[in-house]
């Protein structure tokens, strides 16, 4: 493999949320592991690059470190971006504390200390500092980081902050290896009408209307088709029962809750408790949306229906809310899953942007 530009390597890489913003910046995706073969199919047909479509647990961090002929501390940055669902806030009454994937968080500390990269990024759910134990695994991959001579900066930051049309906090790790003190994006956003201007310049919070509004897609209704021969690709609206689109219909436009709608047509499972008040609800345009899930198609996971028309959200505009490009197309099956687990482009962008710049520097 030549390598021609600073480089990163994706592990736990999903659809490209995490390569896409580094590719932008101009770094040389190396190599990239994805258990989903989903995911890693559009991962290879955007980002032209071969993913190792592989249980983690499977590949020793040095064989995979060899397969890409590289030499401890050769590497500038290595991403991880584990699974999340165990320290979700979705995880009630600590259900969440022997999920499967909690350890994947360890498992990425074994890469970066056979790599040993020049910088170590890594994001997760805010659960992970915020849960008893996910403070655990937090702690582990902190003192493992520190053993490692590697150096911390560390965040929760919301999305919204990096100029993604979307509320969505997530806790960003960023190590220096020697102990170098690594740098950490500065918010190019923020809410409108707080925003101080006596200090670096900040642009309003990008809304639900910048990203998909103003008939920027063809309106649709439940279970049409508004691909138009690949010109607004992923644009297809779920199929609804007409039940749910008669509910749907009664929700206020523009930002309307199911609780607005009077009891009598109140759906039965809504009639039993006060909680998830966003679950059939509608986005707001003037303000970003909730944050785009992995139910994100479906209406009764969250705040998934469109402003105005009486349908779910498509893939398209969910990838939109998520800062995707409208080019970048999704493959295969669980489209919502592979765009809700995606890390947003933009933040990924702002944070290889800071690196690249101390990376030339050096």
């Amino acid at each position: 493999m030549i390598i021609t530009s600073t480089t990163v390597v994706d592990l736990f890489s999903g659809a490209g949320g995490t390569g896409l913003g580094f590719k932008q910046e101009g770094f040389q995706i190396l190599g990239a592991v994805e258990n989903n073969k989903h995911a890693a199919e559009t991962y290879e047909k955007n980002l032209d690059v071969k993913v190792k479509n592989i249980n983690i647990r499977e590949l020793e961090p040095q064989t995979f470190r060899e397969e890409l002929n590289l030499q401890r501390n050769q590497l500038d940055v290595l991403v991880g971006c584990p699974p999340c669902q165990g320290f979700s806030r979705m995880q009630k009454n600590n259900k969440g504390i022997n999920h499967q994937d909690n350890d994947l968080v360890i498992k990425y500390l074994d890469f970066v200390e056979e790599f040993m990269p020049k910088f170590a990024v890594f994001e997760n759910v805010p659960g992970l500092i915020t849960k008893p134990y996910g403070h655990i695994f937090y702690e582990k991959l902190c003192l493992g980081l520190k053993e490692l001579g590697y150096k911390r900066n560390e965040k929760l930051v919301d999305v919204a902050d990096y100029g993604v049309p979307q509320h969505r906090k997530r806790i960003i790790v960023i190590a220096g290896r020697n102990g170098e003190e690594p740098p950490f994006p500065q918010p190019t956003h923020g809410e409108p009408g707080k925003i101080d201007k006596s200090q670096t310049p900040l642009y309003p919070w990008l809304t639900v209307y910048d990203a998909i509004g103003n008939n920027k897609y063809p309106q649709l209704k439940p279970g049409e088709n508004g691909e138009h021969d690949g010109k607004y690709p992923n644009h297809i609206a779920p199929k609804t029962t007409q039940k749910i689109v008669e509910f749907i219909s009664m929700v206020p436009k523009n930002g309307g809750s199911r609780t607005d709608i009077p009891k009598q047509f109140w759906l039965k499972c809504h009639l039993s408790h006060k909680g998830h008040s966003d679950v059939y609800g509608r986005a707001a345009w003037n303000r970003p949306s909730n944050t785009i899930t992995a139910g994100c198609l479906n209406p009764s996971k969250g705040r998934f229906i469109h402003p105005e028309q009486d349908r779910a959200f498509t893939p398209r505009e969910v990838a939109a809310l998520q800062g995707f490009p409208d080019d970048f197309v999704f493959y295969g099956k669980c489209l919502q899953v592979q765009i809700g687990n995606a890390v947003p482009p933009p933040l990924a962008k702002a944070i290889a942007q800071e690196l690249r710049h101390r990376l030339i520097q050096s």
